[in-house]
């Protein structure tokens, strides 16, 4: 991170071609791209190895959050 900017480093796979980007973001749209990403994924098992932030985190009374 610089100057509070994220760079994401992507490879952009097509049929018969792949090619590496980097996707730019700052702060704030790298954090919706994490809401968005989690909220994606919710129903999905976190494997062992995920990050802290992808697992899920129990309050009283049942409700999941991630």
């Amino acid at each position: 991170m610089n100057d509070g900017v994220l760079e994401l480093p992507l490879q952009v796979l097509r049929p018969g071609r792949a090619s590496r980007v980097s996707l730019i973001l700052t702060v704030v749209e790298a954090e919706q791209l994490h809401a968005a990403l989690c909220y994606a994924l919710g129903d999905e098992p976190a494997p062992k190895e995920a990050p802290e932030c992808r697992k899920p985190v129990r309050y009283p009374g049942g409700r999941q959050k991630y």
